[in-house]
């Protein structure tokens, strides 16, 4: 009784009652989970579906004797997968392999798995970048958004009129981000001042309303010129390089090697703005078909009429070797995705790690399966402790 007493002064009458009430709860737990697992399972299949009746499709097509085969292989894991994945890679880019993983697998089990989410967090927040990833090149930074606070480029703290007076200041339109989650472009947005007022994209904001609009923080950074080799491409967005490292028995491997164009004018070089992705070779050069997000092929960018297979990323190999010696200060995510400008002068610069809701598709569209040869040793450690 005393102890009930002591939680009703300490909690209050208003918590009691409803830590009460919420207590039966903690018995469906389970099913919560497994709903939300079958939502996310839900949603693998609608996208495979959409995918398959809307994209521009090959003639090439798996048969019934094909797909039992593909099951047979996923259930000695104990997994029951949907084969139209398989079918969907297969007819794009004709690679017939048991091994592709769906992106279900991935997002639900394999990278949960391999990367701590605790962690994952505070690695891929870019206002951490210059203290973690201190070894490579990264763009200049102006102003940081910490925790409700304003730091400059040093993490020196500033007050909201010199960070004010910073951005009015500004010579040249540069890059405001989140500090963490801008994946696929999302408030990535082009920041500039005239006349004492602010900008975003061309339309005037109140700084009351940017502090609105990036509540959890957002870095400033000044633009890169990107090397003449990509710029000729496409000119308007900076055009990346999308690396993709996986630690193998403490041995960092990379897996997929994407390049990502812009197109229609637009400033960002994502697949959600109409963009292009193409595969890379071992020595750099791009292989002669880039990918539409309507996932018809281009051999040549419609824009500038560049053809993808006579442009190699300058210094590639010194890229990978970064992307190894970066993903090395991780030890706590195994998978890990690094997204790289290339400089005027052709050096690498840091952009962006994706650690969690990595995106897998376009990488096994333009290679085959994620894991190649490791998918068997992969699956067996994921779903043998399952």
């Amino acid at each position: 009784m005393k102890k009930i007493l002591y939680l009703i002064r300490s909690l209050g009458a208003y918590k009691c009652i409803l830590y009460i009430f919420l207590y039966p709860l903690k018995y469906v737990e389970n099913y919560h989970r497994w709903a939300h697992t079958v939502r996310v399972e839900k949603r693998s299949h609608s996208l495979i579906y959409n995918y398959k009746t809307r994209s521009i499709r090959t003639k090439k097509s798996l048969s019934k004797s094909r797909k039992s085969e593909i099951k047979r292989y996923y259930k000695e894991f104990g997994l029951r997968i949907n084969p139209d994945w398989h079918e969907f890679f297969c007819s794009h880019n004709g690679l017939d392999n048991h091994r592709y993983i769906s992106e279900y697998l991935f997002y639900q089990y394999i990278e949960p798995y391999f990367n701590d989410a605790r962690m994952a967090h505070s690695f891929s927040d870019k206002n951490q970048y210059n203290k973690i990833f201190s070894i490579v090149l990264q763009p200049k930074t102006v102003a940081r958004y910490i925790r409700s606070e304003f730091y400059d480029d040093s993490y020196q703290q500033l007050d909201q009129k010199e960070i004010i007076e910073k951005i009015l200041n500004l010579d040249e339109p540069v890059i405001i981000k989140p500090s963490v989650q801008s994946g696929a472009g999302r408030n990535v947005n082009i920041l500039m001042s005239n006349s004492g007022s602010i900008f975003l994209n061309d339309k005037k904001i109140s700084f009351k309303n940017l502090l609105d609009l990036y509540r959890s923080g957002f870095i400033i950074q000044e633009k890169i010129t990107q090397h003449k080799s990509l710029n000729a491409v496409y000119p308007h967005s900076l055009n990346t390089v999308k690396l993709t490292s996986f630690r193998n028995r403490n041995k960092i491997e990379i897996i997929s090697k994407l390049f990502r164009a812009g197109n229609n004018g637009h400033y960002l070089d994502n697949m959600n703005e109409g963009g292009f992705c193409c595969g890379i070779g071992a020595d750099g050069t791009l292989n002669e078909l880039a990918y539409h997000k309507t996932l018809k092929k281009y051999s040549e960018h419609p824009y500038t009429n560049t053809s993808f297979g006579n442009v190699t990323i300058p210094n590639f190999r010194e890229l990978k070797e970064k992307v190894k010696k970066l993903h090395q200060e991780n030890l706590y995510c195994d998978i890990a995705s690094w997204d790289f400008g290339i400089n005027k002068d052709g050096i690498p610069v840091l952009i962006e790690t994706n650690l969690k809701s990595q995106g897998i598709l376009f990488q096994q569209l333009v290679k085959g399966p994620l894991f190649g040869e490791m998918t068997d040793k992969v699956l067996k450690e994921v779903f043998s402790k399952r």
